[in-house]
């Protein structure tokens, strides 16, 4: 035997992949062979262990049948009520979610995982649930037996002879980080049973009568253990290549809307996890018109495919080999699945199997068994000649009576050879409105007239002329059926490539949004019975329920449009989220952002089919496309805006400061003559308000001017060590025309020294004082702190006074922006602010925080590098 060398790199990546899986949500199934075996028991076991290691474990759902040490293990567990539903006047306890959501432990128990939910759920099955807990990041205990899982259904069976209404997609098995298998012999079992230890009452009974035998048990054991031993040997293959590994096998399974695809299904499902390939599930439409209930079969088929993992694919084509093969191309599968047939296929079709075999030479072909048959792909001959409608077998019976009353007029002026081609005409005429099965008819009984009323005697040559006539009627029957079936085909394709192109034109000719959602919803009502709403997130990102649509007013309509929102999947009726809503909801997208909602509200009777729900998903994509470039061009668009004003702003600022300087200058000036003369105290106290205001307006200017500085991005740093206190004295003395009753105190004992640009930090300071000489308590204290670690300076001013609105404190640090304090109410009004403080910070390497203290007033804080 040959091994394969592996790579120590790729285990070693595997490994760490692992241990990040580790950190993630994880799901553990307690397994096995049915009820009875200890896995309820076993589960409460391993809660009552993590919550001794201090996890936060708690009881979603637990049924203990009535068993008493099974609810003794419940004590010591925080247990979540459950909630009620009601159905058909009855309620119903059921699993409350939202409370395990909002609770959001580390570990919830959550019992029976196959659980079929009650109707009005938000999910149909209890799986799914589940799957929803992982997402949200809760780890999930549940328990699972073995006849539950999906892909071992119709083995068991077949097996026990017993129907099973509730099972579970084997994906949920592969999702598991850990399944622990619960094992008992089926003698003990059946003890336990007999002791009421399963069961109580009529139904220990019942059960034992029934699934509960010895032969069922040993067969569930053993299949139990072999799915066990399947599971751990594909984790330790995924461990042993690489978590990027993958098999470059793909399987390919055709399927028709008849019996028995189901089992074809759950077989690919088991031969593509043991190979550990992706596999696709295809469905050839030949343009033969299904009737509702197989409609049906075959959305139900597709539904089972995807919850086992598989990807859908359908496609058009009245050769049913010529789209397997196209299928098989573009998937680039390397084999192909199809069940084996049992019915008797006609003289005028040749097997699918044989027709591919010989055609594909580098796919492996697979004939797999199948437990209910009926027709598979094709409708034969002879079974179109069943189906067809009566009437076309009438318009036959017609034409050949006509046929034959003409023939009888023109015989004695033609002969009786030209009657056979006459039949023949009338025959070729006939194939253009018919199906085979009248133009057999037809062709049958011309030859009978034509032999019995023209061509009498018969001889040798007759005979043959017959025979002839005869293959060559049925041949063009079947030639001109076959191109009426393409024609049909191509007529579906191109209806549906015309609808998508209508759609598509209005979509990319739509002036705004709102002109989008109005004539896209109309052109889809008139494709497809209902009606259809569009809704959009607004920029708070919050859903408009704008529509005056009566569902949309909806509790329950809201919340399945909100989740839809969330999670980005298509829920609501005739899915397995939220079906009990009315209306279908297709999230709109791009990227990975979702942006809005399609509702569709079809009318009570009509279903969609796969094909439809293709065709709404493309549209809703394309709608995604245009918001995506809407949006893209708006952002560009406010790019240029942006940029502009920000090019004028700075040219403003700078033309303000060269026009105010010469100005200001000669009344700093005549300020100070003023001062130097003699004048009473009344123009005394006027001066004196005049300076505060001069010093305020400095103030400003040289905002102003180191605003442009900053914000031209050529600012020339001139960093030297300087001492704090000399920096705290400078500035104190900038604003002492305007400190009236405050006090600054500088903390420090020691001279701390520190490197940095001594101008733009005395700008930065005096804007700091001053803001605090506004908002603190007057005569107030304020208090200057210095601090100094290895390479980091810490400065930090205190006041007392009223702190700030918390929503607020985001908005100190932006242009123009300031705290108005009108009847002991703050608001904010706009000028420059801290945002000088900011960049001079920023410029310096550092960083600036304010924060509320708690015996009241504000502590900015800047940490220089």
């Amino acid at each position: 035997m040959i091994m394969k060398e592996v790579d120590p790199d790729k285990i070693l990546e595997e490994i760490e992949r692992q241990e990040q899986l580790q950190k993630l949500a994880k799901l553990k199934i307690f397994f096995g062979m049915s009820a009875g075996v200890g896995k309820t028991y076993a589960m409460l076991e391993e809660a009552h262990e993590k919550l001794k290691e201090g996890l936060d474990v708690v009881v979603g759902v637990v049924n203990t049948h009535g068993r008493k040490e099974t609810e003794d293990l419940l004590k010591g567990l925080t247990v979540l009520p459950k909630k009620w539903m009601t159905y058909k006047d009855n309620a119903f306890e059921e699993f409350d979610i939202d409370a395990v959501l909002k609770l959001k432990p580390q570990i919830v128990l959550v019992d029976e995982l196959a659980h079929t939910n009650v109707p009005g759920s938000r999910h149909p099955k209890r799986w799914q649930d589940v799957v929803e807990l992982l997402d949200a990041g809760i780890s999930v205990y549940t328990t699972l037996n073995v006849q539950h899982i999906e892909s071992r259904k119709d083995i068991i069976e077949s097996l026990t002879g017993i129907s099973i209404r509730e099972t579970v997609p084997d994906i949920m098995l592969e999702r598991a980080h850990a399944i622990e298998f619960i094992d008992i012999s089926p003698s003990d079992l059946l003890q336990r049973l007999k002791e009421g230890k399963v069961y109580l009452g009529d139904q220990s009974r019942i059960a034992a009568e029934n699934f509960f035998k010895e032969g069922n048990l040993t067969a569930l054991r053993e299949i139990a253990l072999r799915l066990t031993a399947e599971k751990v040997d594909h984790d330790l293959h995924g461990l042993l290549l690489g978590g990027n590994w993958r098999s470059r096998e793909k399987l390919l399974l055709g399927i028709s809307p008849y019996l028995g695809s189901e089992s074809l299904i759950r077989s690919a499902r088991k031969l593509a996890f043991e190979i550990d390939a992706p596999w696709v599930v295809t469905y050839v439409d030949t343009g033969i018109k299904l009737d509702k209930k197989e409609e049906a079969r075959l959305e139900r088929y597709f539904n089972l495919a995807r919850e086992l993992g598989a990807e859908i694919v359908t496609t058009k084509d009245v050769d049913v080999a010529e789209g397997l093969k196209r299928i098989a191309s573009q998937k680039e599968v390397t084999r192909i699945l199809i069940g084996r047939t049992q019915e008797k296929r006609s003289i005028f079709k040749k097997d699918i199997y044989k027709r591919l075999e010989k055609d594909i030479k580098n796919v492996d072909l697979i004939l797999l068994r199948r437990d209910k048959v009926s027709d598979v792909y094709q409708r034969t001959f002879f079974k179109s000649f069943s189906i067809t409608p009566l009437i076309n077998y009438f318009f036959a019976l017609l034409q050949v009576i006509v046929t034959a009353c003409l023939g009888y007029f023109l015989m004695p002026y033609i002969g009786d050879k030209p009657i056979g081609f006459l039949f023949l005409l009338g025959l070729a005429f006939l194939a253009l409105f018919v199906t085979p099965g009248p133009i057999f008819l037809s062709a049958v009984l011309s030859a009978a007239i034509w032999m019995v009323f023209f061509a009498t005697p018969l001889n040798t040559e007759d005979i043959a002329f017959v025979v002839i006539y005869f293959i060559t009627a049925m041949l063009m029957g079947l030639m001109t059926g076959h191109m009426r079936k393409r024609d049909r085909v191509l007529k579906l394709r191109e209806e549906r490539s015309a609808r998508l192109y209508e759609v598509s034109k209005i979509i990319s000719e739509s002036p705004n949004i709102q002109s989008l959602k109005t004539e896209v919803a109309a052109r889809l009502e008139r494709l497809f019975p209902g009606t259809f709403e569009i809704l959009f997130k607004n920029s708070e990102n919050v859903v408009e329920f704008d529509s005056s649509h009566p569902f949309l007013k909806d509790d329950k309509e809201k919340f399945t449009i909100l989740w839809v929102m969330q999670k980005g999947t298509v829920a609501g009726a005739q899915t397995d989220t939220l079906p009990s809503a009315r209306g279908i909801y297709f999230p709109i997208s791009y990227s990975k952002s979702i942006l809005g909602v399609l509702a569709y509200y079809p009318e009570d009777s009509y279903l969609l089919t796969f094909e439809d729900r293709n065709f709404i998903q493309t549209v809703t994509d394309q709608v995604g496309v245009y918001l995506e470039r809407t949006l893209l061009a708006e952002g560009v668009t406010k790019q240029e805006i942006t940029k502009y004003v920000e090019k004028l702003y700075k040219s403003l600022l700078q033309i303000f400061n060269r026009g105010f300087y010469e100005p200001f200058d000669n009344i700093i000036k005549i300020h100070r003559s003023l001062s130097k003369l003699k004048l009473g105290s009344e123009a005394q106290a006027l001066l004196s308000q005049a300076e505060q205001n001069i010093a305020e307006l400095v103030f400003t200017q040289n905002n102003i001017a180191a605003m442009a500085e900053l914000e031209s991005g050529f600012v020339h740093l001139e960093k030297m060590e300087k001492s704090i206190k000399e920096l705290v004295d400078t500035c104190v003395n900038d604003i002492k025309p305007i400190v009236n009753k405050h006090r600054i105190v500088y903390v420090p004992k020691e001279n701390i020294v520190f490197n940095f640009d001594f101008r733009l930090m005395r700008l930065a300071l005096n804007n700091i004082l001053i803001n605090t000489l506004h908002y603190s308590s007057e005569g107030g204290e304020i208090k200057i702190d210095a601090s100094k670690v290895e390479d980091r300076l810490r400065l930090s001013i205190s006041y007392d006074g009223r702190g700030i609105q918390e929503e607020l404190l985001a908005y100190m640090f932006e242009n123009f922006f300031r705290i108005t304090i009108i009847d002991e109410r703050i608001s904010m009004t706009r000028r420059l602010g801290l945002s000088i403080v900011k960049a001079v910070v920023e410029v310096h390497s550092g960083a600036i925080e304010i924060e509320n203290r708690v015996d009241g007033g504000t502590t900015i804080v800047l940490v220089l590098t």
